[in-house]
């Protein structure tokens, strides 16, 4: 892959997952207006680490799962490559 912009990025590798995580907290912050995402910064660092641990075990123990993922995700990236210089 020659140019930046033609490199993988971490939406790639997200599509398709889904996670629904439950918190109780004692002055939640919503953002937008359908205040569907919690903005509480302190909340969102603990969320994060904890789900990075947490996921990186269930990662290496879906493995078989993970390759036929990936094949999926590399597979759309090389068909969006090849629209891309189709239409140049």
């Amino acid at each position: 892959m020659k140019e930046e912009k033609d490199r993988l990025s971490g939406e790639d590798t997200r599509e398709g997952m889904t996670a629904i995580i439950s918190i109780k907290h004692g002055d939640p912050q919503f953002e937008g207006q359908t205040k569907t995402k919690l903005g509480n910064s302190e909340v969102r660092q603990v969320v994060d680490k904890l789900f990075s641990e947490h996921f990186e075990r269930f990662y290496m123990k879906i493995h078989k799962s993970h390759v036929q993922w990936l094949k999926k995700v590399l597979w759309r990236h090389v068909h969006v490559l090849l629209r891309k210089k189709r239409v140049k």
